[in-house]
């Protein structure tokens, strides 16, 4: 089969670009509305509530490591966005070498993150992510391709 060229190529990207966008939105809104369920304890002692969660949802919505690597800074940009916390003095996540040990290192952050807004702003972790949504999804759109 020949390579595709020309205007055929460019349709078959963008469906690759809007697939992948949709694949990472999924994802946000599946790992923050897990993220909102988890406490504080199911971070304590050795447990893997937060691993597996991560895993689960990659699973259920089909994505990569750098997908949800993408979808997860996302979330974190739009709760920071649209939560009173000060950006400026909020840390940057140090991110591993290694794929999967940045991944649940990203996810711990954010679990941190969305319950100090929720603190910060004396709300629930379920508050703060359903409000950060709209964000996740106008950035994803915007930063995909």
């Amino acid at each position: 089969m020949p390579p595709r060229t020309g205007r055929l190529t460019a349709v078959a990207d963008q469906d690759s670009v809007e697939g992948t966008a949709d694949v990472r939105r999924a994802f946000a809104a599946t790992f923050a509305s897990g993220l909102a369920e988890l406490t504080d304890d199911d971070l304590t002692g050795g447990k893997l509530t937060l691993p597996l969660g991560v895993s689960a949802w990659m699973q259920q919505e089909d994505v990569e490591i750098g997908e949800a690597r993408a979808a997860m800074f996302a979330l974190r940009s739009a709760i920071l966005e649209t939560s009173s916390l000060d950006s400026d003095s909020e840390p940057i996540p140090l991110l591993a070498r290694d794929p999967i040990t940045s991944l649940l290192s990203l996810a711990t952050y954010l679990h941190c993150l969305v319950a100090r807004a929720a603190a910060h702003a004396a709300t629930t972790r379920l508050s703060v992510v359903e409000r950060a949504l709209p964000a996740v999804n106008t950035r994803l759109r915007t930063s995909v391709g």
